[in-house]
């Protein structure tokens, strides 16, 4: 392993943002002595691959794209903690960025890369699948397979908006079973947060710190769509806990059954269908951070 840098650039992200500020990252990276390799993807699945085939011949990879992006990055890394995983943050929501508080500046991003402070972090995974961010069991997952049903081309904040409508309107909230470290509880939905923050808004883990060994759960016990409006009003101002039908539990193991197969989500990717086990491997992984930052 030498000392340069693998660029994993997701082109579409961010409307093509990437690609713009590409050679404005590059130019810092080398006025700063970093030699950096750059890899275009052009399908789901191609930063996962390169990642698996080449992530250990460099010192880190960054992701120059969204949650997307890293969250294959990290499950195509052998070793989680040998290479460090940088984000330039291009696409939507941008979880990891904004908990890390990494700039968007593209210069500033690449002084991060070019210093050696690194944090480890966390790794939790969903019957295997990797995540760093959120996991989600039941309506948010639903949403998710109604975007990637709909989906052409680049996302947008904007482009949720008729998958949850779909959504809202055509989920039955069947009752799934949430174990968390032996005690089980009953409810609707279900959040699992490695991070404070959710969808780039919203805060339903609240208490989430990305490097404590413990996954934070937010289990709402009745779902019903004349509650959306207060669920989302409270999850927006970081309240959501006071209410009596949301559960806050912290744990190491969750397991999740339903009655009948449902969709479960990680870091915004549908991921497959319960039952499922998520599990927390702690300062599994390892992220490039600013000087100073205390996550």
């Amino acid at each position: 392993m030498d000392g340069r840098i693998l660029i994993v650039l997701n082109p579409i992200s961010g409307g093509g943002r990437g690609l713009r500020l590409l050679p404005r990252v590059q130019a810092e990276l080398g006025r700063r002595g970093v030699e950096s390799d750059v890899f275009h993807t052009e399908r789901a699945g191609d930063a996962r691959r390169v990642a698996r085939e080449k992530g250990g011949s460099y010192r880190g990879i960054v992701a120059m794209g969204g949650d997307g992006t890293i969250n294959e990055i990290v499950n195509g890394l052998e070793r989680t903690e040998d290479v460090a995983l940088g984000a330039i943050p291009v696409g939507t929501a941008n979880l990891l960025a904004r908990e890390l508080r990494l700039p968007r500046n593209p210069e500033q991003a690449a002084g991060i890369i070019a210093g050696d402070r690194t944090q480890q972090i966390d790794l939790c995974e969903a019957n295997g699948r990797r995540f760093l961010m959120c996991a989600g069991v039941g309506w948010d997952a639903e949403v998710l397979r109604h975007l990637e049903a709909a989906r052409r081309g680049p996302i947008s904040f904007r482009t949720y908006l008729q998958p949850i409508a779909q959504a809202m309107m055509s989920y039955d909230f069947p009752e799934i079973r949430v174990i968390v470290d032996g005690e089980e509880i009953r409810g609707g939905i279900l959040f699992v947060g490695n991070i404070r923050n959710y969808a780039g808004f919203f805060t339903v883990t609240p208490d989430a710190i990305f490097d404590d060994g413990l996954l934070d759960v937010c289990v709402i016990k009745k779902g019903r769509r004349r509650d959306f409006l207060r669920w989302f009003a409270a999850a927006y101002t970081g309240r959501l806990g006071r209410y009596k039908d949301v559960v806050l539990r912290q744990g190491r193991e969750i397991r999740v059954e339903s009655d009948r197969p449902l969709p479960f989500q990680v870091d915004g990717d549908c991921a497959g269908e319960t039952p499922v086990t998520i599990r927390v491997k702690p300062r599994a992984a390892r992220v490039m951070i600013r000087e100073g930052n205390t996550p």
